[in-house]
């Protein structure tokens, strides 16, 4: 257990277990979490009061899936928000745009993000036997360039879908129900606003969880924890990321009608 007491052993395992249970819950709901989540199996050994130990490099080739996920997932909804707010903004030039060049456009947000987590991995290396979690493969300045870059794209999505909200709530409130035509826009324009406002709602979420997990963890690092402490800490904090993932598809169908 290397070197931690019992109490904050079978502490660190009841987060994790809190931890397993939101990842089962977000593959289960969308199975398009699973590269997010999929590091959890990892570290299924903690559960049975076991520690996996492995070298940084091996554990960087686990963490590899759910890094280029996490990455992904988080440009995406960033990229369906910028396509949703330009609809509602720009409909002319919208409508008149080239869909590949589109297509072109959000593969290469996408591909970038990507490519800066890959850096990242590349960039620091260490060679020693450690836990493998996700935030071993980013030990030391890497964590927070890894979290730094995920909050920054999340904070993003939120101004974007909260003015491609107001855009259709204003288009809605300005239009006025003269003609069948009208009435259809404006239904149409409801209709859009709800599912903005859920999609507003899951950005939020997912971007607390990216605000409280690094932020427990820098919290504890400044409160000088005991490393008992700071090992479940960790655990702990973790819990907000997941949970934040695996709440996304229940907000998104509570908060749509």
């Amino acid at each position: 257990m290397h070197g931690i007491d019992r109490f904050h052993w079978n502490l660190t395992r009841t987060f994790f277990g809190i931890c397993c249970l939101f990842a089962v819950l977000g593959i289960i709901c969308n199975s398009l979490l699973f590269l997010t989540s999929c590091s959890i199996f990892v570290q299924l050994p903690l559960l049975f009061d076991v520690s996996l130990e492995m070298d940084i490099d091996d554990c960087i080739r686990a963490m590899f899936l759910p890094e280029m996920g996490i990455a992904i997932g988080c440009t995406g909804i960033l990229c369906i928000g910028l396509d949703r707010m330009f609809a509602v903004l720009f409909t002319l030039r919208y409508r008149a745009m080239n869909n590949k060049c589109y297509y072109f456009i959000s593969a290469s947000v996408r591909l970038r993000s990507s490519c800066r987590s890959e850096h990242v991995t590349d960039a620091i290396t260490m060679f020693s036997p450690v836990i493998c979690e996700v935030m071993t493969a980013y030990p030391d300045d890497g964590q927070v360039w890894f979290t730094n870059g995920n909050v920054l794209v999340n904070m993003m999505s939120v101004i974007v879908y909260f003015t491609t909200w107001i855009g259709l709530r204003f288009q809605s409130g300005s239009s006025l129900c003269t003609n069948y035509k009208n009435m259809i826009f404006v239904s149409d324009s409801i209709m859009m606003k709800r599912v903005i406002k859920s999609l507003f709602i899951i950005a939020a979420v997912d971007l607390s969880g990216w605000f409280l997990t690094p932020g427990l963890i820098h919290i504890a690092l400044k409160l000088q924890f005991t490393p008992h402490q700071l090992y479940a800490g960790i655990y702990f904090a973790s819990i907000f990321i997941n949970m934040s993932l695996a709440l996304k598809l229940f907000i998104y169908f509570s908060t749509r009608s």
